[in-house]
């Protein structure tokens, strides 16, 4: 009998299987061979969720994903020479919580039991969702972006009712009293990468659940920053001197020097970078090009966020709907409310709250662990930044995103769990986004950049 570890890996919104080709191919050429315990890895990209279907709610995606997963694993031990006795799970972006939202079926389901969970890991997804910036783009975003994409945009920034409680998805998905937190904990080796800074559409503190940004001031307070010998991108340390060094004095507007300067990080992403002459004509043109570009993109929203509201329509008046997690829990949620309630008060007094302790919360995971065949005991050490701070006390400068009560919630609940979070750099790119997964390297050669991160995750997972 062969047994298969399987990996399961999910693309990002508006992605498909191609954007995760590096990814796989690393991981795929680490663990190219059975291994001395005759395991051997068998990597399923999913194809699922791609492009417009991303639109129908990390929930709608998540069910989707697990079905996916059983299909697949049917198919494998089909010919009863193979058997999936482990599994790993790694999430690009909005795959992150895509595959969140699968464990949590899977563990619903009691697939765990039987089943050995070992790598969980995510590359900048927005882990307690989207967060705001205090920017105008910000700004603009929390108020368009939530009513252009269909399901997900609500369930992105926190704005849906998704529980019986009316608790928002990101909200249920760190509840360590939930099907999906009981899930993740049972994985033996946890792990998140994300970018220092230059990610503009997950950035530092969801992706890596921080609710202390200290790249946000980077490019003014000084500091420094060490990388990795092995894998460059990857932060070892940084310093930020008590007193920020005094800016160089900017050029008179009108100056050649002033139209000869570069800015650190172009403002324009690659597929907009010109050379001469034809950059001077696109800016020339750039008054006609933005409002008939932001028209184009706000249509192309729109028409596909109907499409979803039509497809999830459909899917809901199945019969089958009624089976799926959303609808379990609800009833679970309902039927217990008042059963709770009375026990409370029939107590007199309240049990302690799993977050209001984070030995408890620290144990769960021991107790998951052990239970799926995790060697060792003790408390595990709780979520953790890889990496040295050498900057000298009261060097902080404040700043950073702006979190609502749930997000900061939901950062305390997910960091008793023993992440191990990876910070990346990439210093003069328009956005890392893409590149902290080498998306889309056969286009962008720049994408290059981040296959060490990719090959720091590979070295790092447990087969």
């Amino acid at each position: 009998m062969q047994e298969l570890h399987l990996l399961v890996a999910s693309h990002g919104m508006w992605g498909e299987p191609a954007h995760l080709g590096e990814t796989a191919r690393v991981i795929r050429s680490k663990f190219s061979e059975v291994d001395g315990n005759g395991v051997r890895l068998h990597v399923l990209v999913s194809k699922i969720n791609t492009l417009g279907f991303t639109y129908d709610g990390i929930d709608w995606g998540g069910e989707r994903l697990a079905e996916e997963v059983l299909k697949e694993i049917e198919e494998l031990e089909k010919d009863g020479l193979h058997k999936v006795t482990r599994f790993s799970a790694v999430g690009y972006s909005m795959g992150g919580l895509l595959v969140r939202y699968m464990i949590g079926i899977l563990n619903q389901r009691k697939f765990f039991e039987h089943v050995r969970p070992i790598n969980f890991t995510t590359f900048a997804a927005p882990n307690i969702g989207l967060v705001r910036t205090g920017t105008v783009v910000s700004k603009l975003e929390f108020k368009i972006m939530p009513k252009v994409m269909s399901r997900t945009g609500p369930q992105f920034y926190g704005l849906d009712s998704w529980s019986a409680t009316g608790q928002p998805l990101i909200e249920v998905l760190a509840d360590p009293k939930g099907v999906f937190y009981q899930g993740l904990a049972k994985f033996e080796h946890l792990s998140l990468y994300g970018s220092a800074y230059g990610d503009k559409t997950v950035p530092y503190s969801t992706a890596l659940i921080e609710s202390k940004d200290p790249f946000y001031n980077h490019e003014t307070n000084g500091m420094t920053i060490t990388m990795h010998k092995k894998y460059p991108p990857i932060m070892i340390s940084y310093d930020t001197p008590a007193q920020p060094p005094t800016p160089e004095p900017k050029p008179p507007i009108a100056s050649r020097a002033y139209w000869r300067s570069k800015p650190s990080t172009p403002l324009l992403p690659p597929f907009l970078q010109f050379k001469p002459p034809l950059n001077i004509l696109f800016y020339a043109t750039l008054p006609l090009l933005v409002p008939v570009g932001v028209t184009a993109i706000y249509v192309k929203l729109t028409v596909d966020s109907h499409k979803s509201r039509k497809r999830i329509r459909r899917l809901e008046a199945e019969e089958s709907s009624k089976d799926r997690l959303a609808n379990v829990l609800k009833r679970t949620d309902m039927g217990m409310e008042n059963a709770v309630a009375q026990l409370i008060e029939g107590a007199g007094e309240k049990e302690e709250s799993p977050l209001k302790s984070a030995k408890n919360r620290a144990q769960l995971h021991t107790q998951s662990t052990s239970a799926s065949g995790s060697s060792g005991g003790g408390t595990p050490p709780l979520a953790q930044i890889v990496g040295q701070d050498r900057s000298p006390a009261g060097s902080k400068a404040p700043g950073g995103p702006a979190f609502s009560p749930m997000q900061l919630k939901a950062i305390d609940s997910l960091n008793q769990l023993p992440f191990n979070k990876y910070v990346a750099c990439f210093p003069h790119v328009f956005s890392s986004h893409h590149i902290i997964v080498s998306r889309d390297l056969r286009k962008q050669p720049s994408h290059e950049q981040g296959l060490p991160v990719l090959q720091h995750w590979a070295d790092h997972f447990i087969l």
